[in-house]
C-alpha cells in the first residue's frame, strides 16, 4: 500500500489499542486519555474510508496526504496530543510546537478569547475586566490521569464593563499535575491567584486552594468583545482570522467523495465514527460508568488495517460487508443493540446495586452548582468509582443537593472508606 495511508490505518489501530488498555481494568481507567484519543477521530474517520476506497495507489496517497495535513493544520491541539501519546506514523507531518494562544473571530467576525497559560500578566488583564475577588466557584472536577492529577475549576465572575448580558462570565481554569487541592462547597466565594515557588495557585474562599505545576485559563463570555481586552484585540486582529464556519461538518467535507463508493464502506465508516462518539461521551460521568469502552475497543481492534485491505479489494462491497459482520460478532451480545440501531442502540454496562463497596476506589470527583453555561454538569456531587468484583467495574454515585461536601487530593490515595474516615472526602452521607 502507501506509507501515508498505512500510517493512518495504523494510528486508528493504535488508538483502539490504547483505549482498550486504559479501560481494561476499572482501577486504572483513564477518562482523560480515552476522551482525547476518541476526540481526534470525531472529524477524521470518513477521510480514511474515502482514501482507502480510491482506485490507484497514487490517488490513495494523495487523498491521505490531503486529509492528514488538514487534520494537522486545522486541529493542531488534538493532532499534537494524539501523536505524542499514540505515536507519529512514518511520513506524517510532525506536530507543530505548541505556540502562544491564538484568538480568533467567529463566522460573524466577532472576536473570541484564546485559552492562555495562567501567568500573572494574564490574571492582571482578567482583573481589569472581571471581579475576581467576588467570583463564585460553580464547579470543581479532579481526577487521576497518567499517574498524576488534573483539576478543572469553573468560576462565575461579574463583569466590570457595560453589557446587556445578565448572566456572569465563566472562567475555566485547568490545572495539570496537582500538588495540593482543598475545596469545601460552602467556602467558594472569591478567587486569589498566586504563584508560590513559581507554580500557579488559586486560593478559594477562606480555606480552599488548588496548586499545580501548570495551569491554563479560558473565558466563556458571549460579550467578551466589549471588554477592554476584547476591544484591544478587535483593533488589531485581521478580519480574515476566523474560526471554522458553523455549518462545517465531517459529513459535508467528504460528501462528494462518498459518491460512487460502496454502500457497505459508508456503513462501516459510520459504525467506526459513531463508536468513537460513544467512547468520547465518557466525558459525561454518567456515560463513563455505563459505556462499554473496552468492548468497543475489542470489537474494532485492527479496524484500520482491515479498512485499507477492504478498500483495495477487487470486491470492495463484499469485503466491507464481511468486515462489518466480523465487528458485529466480536461485539457480542452487549454491543448487538449498537450494530442493529447505531447511536440509538445505546449499549450499556450493567451497574451494581446497593451501597458502594467500602473498598471502592475514587476515579473522578466532581462538584457542580449546575450553573455552568457550557459544561452541562448536573447540580450536586458525582463520584466515579472503581467497584470491586470480577472484574472490577466503573460505578457512578450522585447526590443531587448535598448539605455538605469537601475534597482533598489525598482522597485518591485511599479506598472509599479510608478517604471518608480521614476526611479527605466528605459526602452528604457515608458511603459504607
Amino acid at each position: 500500500m502507501g506509507q501515508l495511508l498505512d500510517g493512518w490505518a495504523d494510528l486508528l489501530d493504535q488508538s483502539w489499542e490504547r483505549i482498550g488498555s486504559v479501560s481494561a481494568d476499572a482501577r486504572t481507567f483513564d477518562r482523560v486519555v480515552v476522551n482525547r484519543i476518541a476526540n481526534l477521530w470525531d472529524n477524521n474517520t470518513s477521510g480514511l474510508f474515502v482514501a482507502a476506497c480510491l482506485r490507484g495507489a497514487a490517488r490513495r496517497e494523495a487523498e491521505a496526504d490531503r486529509c492528514i495535513r488538514w487534520m494537522a493544520e486545522f486541529e493542531p491541539d488534538r493532532y499534537r496530543w494524539a501523536i505524542e501519546h499514540v505515536g507519529c506514523p512514518a511520513g506524517w507531518p510532525l506536530p507543530a510546537v505548541a505556540s502562544a494562544a491564538v484568538s480568533a473571530r467567529d463566522g460573524a467576525g466577532v472576536v473570541w478569547p484564546a485559552e492562555q497559560q495562567l501567568v500573572s500578566s494574564v490574571v492582571a488583564e482578567l482583573a481589569v475586566d472581571y471581579q475576581l475577588e467576588t467570583a463564585q466557584v460553580t464547579a470543581v472536577t479532579v481526577e487521576r490521569t497518567q499517574a498524576r492529577f488534573e483539576a478543572t475549576v469553573t468560576l462565575l465572575a461579574e463583569r466590570r464593563f457595560a453589557t446587556s448580558q445578565e448572566e456572569p462570565a465563566e472562567l475555566h481554569v485547568e490545572f495539570t499535575d496537582i500538588e495540593a487541592l482543598r475545596f469545601e462547597h460552602n467556602d467558594r466565594s472569591g478567587a486569589r491567584f498566586e504563584w508560590p515557588d513559581g507554580k500557579p495557585s488559586v486560593a478559594i474562599g477562606k480555606h480552599g486552594v488548588v496548586r499545580a505545576r501548570s495551569a491554563t485559563v479560558g473565558i466563556w463570555d458571549p460579550e467578551w468583545y466589549l471588554s477592554a481586552a476584547g476591544r484591544a484585540l478587535d483593533a488589531i486582529l485581521p478580519v480574515d482570522v476566523a474560526k471554522r464556519p458553523s455549518g462545517w461538518s465531517e459529513e459535508n467535507l467528504h460528501r462528494r467523495r462518498w459518491d460512487g463508493r460502496p454502500a457497505a464502506a459508508r456503513a462501516a465508516g459510520v459504525l467506526v465514527r459513531d463508536a468513537m462518539i460513544f467512547v468520547r461521551s465518557t466525558w459525561s460521568l454518567s456515560m463513563a460508568a455505563i459505556t462499554p469502552i473496552h468492548e468497543f475497543a475489542q470489537a474494532f481492534a485492527g479496524a484500520g488495517s482491515d479498512i485499507v485491505a477492504a478498500g483495495t479489494s477487487l470486491r470492495r462491497e463484499a469485503a466491507f460487508r464481511r468486515l462489518i459482520d466480523r465487528w458485529r460478532a466480536a461485539g457480542g451480545d452487549l454491543l448487538a443493540p449498537y450494530f442493529e440501531q447505531g447511536l440509538q442502540g445505546e449499549p450499556h454496562l450493567p451497574q451494581p446495586s446497593g451501597p458502594p463497596d467500602p473498598q471502592s476506589q475514587p476515579l473522578v470527583i466532581r462538584y457542580s452548582t449546575g450553573a455552568s453555561m457550557i459544561s452541562g454538569a448536573p447540580q450536586g456531587v458525582t463520584v466515579l468509582l472503581a467497584s470491586p468484583g470480577t472484574p472490577w467495574m466503573r460505578r457512578r454515585v450522585h447526590f443531587d443537593e448535598p448539605d455538605k461536601f469537601a475534597v482533598r487530593v489525598e482522597a485518591f490515595d485511599a479506598d472509599l472508606a479510608a478517604a471518608q474516615r480521614g476526611r479527605a472526602l466528605v459526602l452528604p452521607r457515608m458511603l459504607l
